[in-house]
C-alpha cells in the first residue's frame, strides 16, 4: 500500500486506490478550470466583437485617424464589418463593454452562500447553463436594440457573478488542507488562459465567419461544457457515486480536521468595515483592477482603431501580454513564499513591494505608452509588461486579507472583490467619454493618463494604510480547538496510519 509521507506530516494518509483510477477531487479541478475559462470567454469576447459590430461610419474620427500606417485596419472596414449595422458612439460603446459588471457586482457576495446551500453542482451549472442560452442570444438581443443588448450583458454578469464565490466555497468541501492551494490554484487558472484564447481567436473568428459566431461559439461550448458537468460532478463527496471509499474517507476526515468546530464563529461585519487596512485593501485591489479593465475593454479598440492592425492581429497582439501575467503570477508567488519563509522580508513588506510594483510599473508604462506613436513593438513591449505587473496584486493586496484576518480573509475578500470589480463598469464608460468626441492618439492618451493616476492613488493609499497584522477581530476563538483536536489526531509511533 502507497502512503503519501507529505500527508503523513497531517496525520491522515490516503490509501491508494486499485486499478486505473482518476481521483474525483482532480476530474474536480479539471471541471472547475473549463468553467472559469468558459466564464472568461463569454464575459471579454465582447471586446473583440464589439469593433466588428458597430458601423465605422458612425466614427468619422476613426476612418479619418490615420496617424499610424494600415496594418490590417482597412480589411476591417471594407470587408469585416460588412454587417457591422449598429451605429453605437463611443459613450454607448464603452456602456456596453462595462454592462456585464453591473450584474456582477450583485451576486459576488452571494454565491458562496448559495454554494454552501445547493451545492456547486446546481449554482455552477445552472449559472452557466442560462449564461450560455444569453450568449447564444446576444446576436438576436443586438438587433432588437442597444437597450435589450444591455439589459441581455448586465443579466450575463447576474448569472457569472457567482461563479469565483462558487469555486472558493467548493473547495472548502473537497480539497484537502495539504492540497487547497494547488486545487484553487487550477481552477483559477482559467481566468488567464480565458482572457489569453478570448483574445487570441476571436478577431479571427470575426474576420472570416463575422462577429455572431463569437457569441454563438463561446456559447455553444459553454452549453457542451454545462453537459459534461452536470454528468460528471457532484456537490460533495459523501454523495458522488463514482468515488472510490479511500479517497471519501481521506477527503472527509481531512477536511473535518479543520471544520469540526463546535460553533462557527460570527462574522464581525462592522468591523470589517471600519478597519483601515481593510479598506486599504479595498482600494488597491480597485485601482488595479481598474487598470486591468480598462486594458481588457479597451485594448483591442487600441490596436484596430490606432495602430491599425487588423482583427486577427490585433486579438493576437492583445493576448501576448496575458501569457506573461499568467508565468509572472506563478513565479511571484513562489518568490513572495520564500522571502517570508527565509525571514528576508516581513509580511507586509513583502505585500506592499507586490502592490507597488503592482501599480507603480503599469502606471509608468501606460502613462508613456501614449507617446510612442506608431510604433508598434514598443507600445506592445509596454503593454505587456504593464498587464503582466498589474497580475502582482494577487500576492500583494490580494493576499494580504488573510494576514488581517485569518478566519475572515473570504469575507474581507468578497467585500473588497464586489466594491473593485464596479471598476469593471466604470472604467470603459470613462473610457467611451474621453474618447467621444476625440478618438485619435491625443484622446487615447487621456485615457492613460487617468489609468496612470488612478494606479498611483492606489499604490500610495495602500502604502500609508496596509497592514500585515492580525487585526484584533480577524481570529476567530476557535483556533485552539482546533490545534487541540489536530493534536489529538496525530498518530502514535507504532500505530500506524489512518484514514
Amino acid at each position: 500500500m502507497e502512503i503519501d509521507h507529505g500527508k503523513c506530516k497531517q496525520g491522515i494518509a490516503e490509501r491508494s486506490t486499485p486499478g486505473c483510477y482518476i481521483k474525483t477531487r482532480h476530474v474536480l479541478a479539471v471541471m472547475m478550470f473549463l468553467g472559469v475559462f468558459n466564464s472568461y470567454f463569454m464575459r471579454i469576447n465582447l471586446n473583440v466583437a464589439i469593433v466588428a459590430m458597430v458601423s465605422q461610419s458612425v466614427h468619422n474620427s476613426i476612418t479619418n485617424v490615420t496617424e499610424c500606417p494600415d496594418r490590417g485596419a482597412s480589411y476591417i472596414l471594407n470587408n469585416t464589418v460588412s454587417n457591422a449595422v449598429f451605429k453605437w458612439d463611443r459613450a454607448q460603446q464603452g456602456i456596453a463593454l462595462g454592462a456585464y459588471y453591473y450584474g456582477y457586482v450583485l451576486t459576488g457576495l452571494v454565491g458562496g452562500y448559495l454554494t454552501n446551500r445547493f451545492g456547486v453542482k446546481m449554482v455552477m451549472g445552472i449559472s452557466m447553463l442560462l449564461s450560455s442560452i444569453i450568449s447564444i442570444l446576444s446576436p438576436t438581443f443586438a438587433h432588437w436594440g442597444f437597450t435589450v443588448f444591455v439589459i441581455a450583458r448586465v443579466l450575463l454578469g447576474f448569472l457569472q457573478g457567482v461563479t469565483l464565490p462558487a469555486v472558493q466555497s467548493a473547495w472548502g468541501k473537497w480539497a484537502p488542507p495539504l492540497e487547497r492551494s494547488r486545487l484553487v490554484a487550477i481552477s483559477f487558472s482559467g481566468m488567464s488562459f480565458g482572457v489569453f484564447f478570448t483574445s487570441l481567436v476571436t478577431g479571427g473568428i470575426a474576420e472570416n465567419y463575422g462577429w455572431e459566431a463569437i457569441f454563438y461559439i463561446s456559447g455553444t461550448v459553454t452549453l457542451l461544457w454545462t453537459i459534461a458537468w452536470f454528468g460528471t460532478v457532484h456537490s460533495w463527496p459523501q454523495s458522488h457515486p463514482r468515488i472510490s471509499i479511500h479517497e471519501k474517507d481521506y477527503i472527509i476526515k481531512s477536511i473535518g480536521l479543520n471544520l469540526n468546530r463546535e460553533k462557527a464563529p460570527q462574522i464581525p461585519w462592522t468591523a470589517i468595515l471600519k478597519s483601515v487596512p481593510a479598506w486599504a485593501i479595498t482600494v488597491a485591489h480597485f485601482c488595479g483592477l481598474w487598470g486591468a479593465c480598462t486594458f481588457m475593454a479597451m485594448l483591442p479598440t487600441f490596436m484596430a482603431t490606432i495602430l491599425r492592425f487588423s482583427l486577427t492581429a490585433s486579438g493576437a497582439w492583445t493576448a501576448v501580454p496575458y501569457v506573461l501575467q499568467f508565468l509572472l503570477v506563478l513565479v511571484a508567488g513562489h518568490i513572495s513564499d520564500e522571502l517570508r519563509m527565509r525571514g528576508v522580508l516581513s509580511t507586509i513588506a513583502v505585500r506592499k513591494l507586490n502592490t507597488s510594483l503592482a501599480l507603480a510599473i503599469p502606471a509608468t508604462l501606460v502613462a508613456l505608452v501614449g507617446y510612442v506613436d506608431c510604433n508598434v513593438h514598443a507600445a506592445v513591449a509596454m503593454f505587456s509588461v504593464a498587464v503582466a505587473f498589474n497580475s502582482l496584486t494577487v500576492s500583494g493586496c490580494e493576499s494580504n486579507t488573510i494576514d488581517l484576518a485569518p478566519q475572515f480573509g473570504g469575507v474581507v475578500y468578497g467585500i473588497a472583490n464586489t466594491i473593485a470589480n464596479i471598476s469593471g463598469f466604470l472604467a470603459p464608460q470613462m473610457a467611451g467619454m474621453l474618447l467621444q468626441h476625440d478618438d485619435s492618439m491625443h484622446g487615447w492618451r487621456m485615457v492613460f493618463w487617468l489609468t496612470a493616476a488612478v494606479y498611483l492613488f492606489g499604490e500610495i493609499f495602500y502604502l500609508i494604510f496596509a497592514s500585515g497584522e492580525e487585526q484584533h477581530w480577524g481570529s476567530g476563538k476557535q483556533s485552539s480547538l482546533i490545534e487541540a483536536k489536530y493534536t489529538a489526531m496525530q498518530p502514535t509511533k507504532g500505530s500506524g496510519h489512518s484514514l
